[in-house]
């Protein structure tokens, strides 16, 4: 994920959502887009959800869908949790 590209980013994403609407990866890519670079986990999770909608018995799509849901749950500003618990954020 490129961070340095963002605004180009997106309009990219809904190209390829756009052009292949079935494809659970595509939706996967972009909720990772979402959470990690645009900080946006509603968005995150309403793209992991029609990933899993889907695929519907993908472990790894539920994994995702439960993770954003907790951070959902705890974080009032719904950011994801420090990834390495050991290190402070900056």
């Amino acid at each position: 994920i490129c961070a340095a590209n963002e605004p180009r980013m997106v309009p990219i994403y809904l190209g390829l959502i756009q052009r292949y609407p079935r494809d659970p990866q595509i939706l996967v890519l972009y909720a990772n887009y979402a959470t990690w670079v645009l900080g946006d986990l509603h968005l995150a999770r309403h793209l992991m959800a029609g990933a899993l909608a889907l695929a519907p018995h993908d472990a790894m799509y539920q994994q995702s869908l439960r993770q954003i849901d907790a951070a959902l749950k705890r974080e009032p500003d719904a950011a994801m949790p420090n990834p390495h618990p050991s290190k402070k954020p900056d």
